[in-house]
């Protein structure tokens, strides 16, 4: 018989940890500033901050959103308008950004022979990690069950394999709850994978959003 027990424990990461959503945020959904030497993305409810503009700024936007080819010039116009205390109610999550992506994200504003060659938008797509209700970063229970159980099993699979069997029903973990300065960061991944003679790139850099390492998030 194996005796329940029921332990809270502290998760530290102590690297990057990006699980997906499978979803993500198009470029029109958020914007970045640079507040002296640091890059902060702001995830924005466009229909809250479209209700905020003036009537003139209503109709700025609305012949861009008419315009097929305008999506650049359309980002361009958020980013002109945002402001952080006017737009406020608009926001709903804030990130810290890497240089490269913010170098990415602001030359694409700018270099319009780029544009032409490249399509922009799918290029500045985020994606998503998972969040409670108030938004703040989450790792998810399922995850960390894996985790866990993963190590643990390779134990039991050698000294009792009838234990092994039943325990990914036995185990059961909670989503984690994040700790106090808990934050997300935004940033460029590469990709790659090994050859016989070299390591090549599989893919275009993609953007992502992960939890920072170092912080705390309490598990059950």
């Amino acid at each position: 018989m194996i005796n329940k027990l029921n332990l809270d424990l502290e998760l530290i990461p102590i690297s990057p940890i990006h699980i997906g959503t499978g979803e993500y945020i198009d470029p029109l959904s958020y914007v970045i500033k640079q507040h002296d030497n640091k890059y902060k993305l702001y995830s924005i409810d466009f229909t809250t901050f479209y209700g905020l503009l003036s009537d003139n700024e209503k109709q700025n936007i609305s012949q861009l959103s008419r315009n097929p080819k305008g999506v650049k010039q359309l980002r361009e116009e958020i980013m002109r308008l945002f402001d952080i205390t006017k737009h406020k109610d608009s926001i709903k999550y804030t990130g810290d950004v890497c240089k490269s992506f913010y170098s990415a994200y602001t030359s694409k504003l700018e270099d319009q022979e780029s544009n032409r060659k490249h399509n922009e938008f799918n290029s500045l797509i985020i994606d998503t990690i998972y969040k409670n209700t108030f938004n703040q970063p989450i790792i998810p229970g399922s995850s960390i069950k894996g985790s866990i159980s993963h190590a643990i099993a390779q134990v039991y699979k050698m000294f009792s394999p009838s234990i092994y069997k039943d325990l990914f029903q036995m185990l059961k973990v909670s989503d984690s709850i994040r700790g106090k300065n808990t934050s997300i960061e935004i940033g460029l991944i590469q990709e790659f994978y090994k050859e016989e003679i070299r390591i090549a790139k599989r893919t275009n850099p993609s953007t992502i959003e992960y939890i920072v390492p170092g912080q705390r998030y309490n598990i059950s």
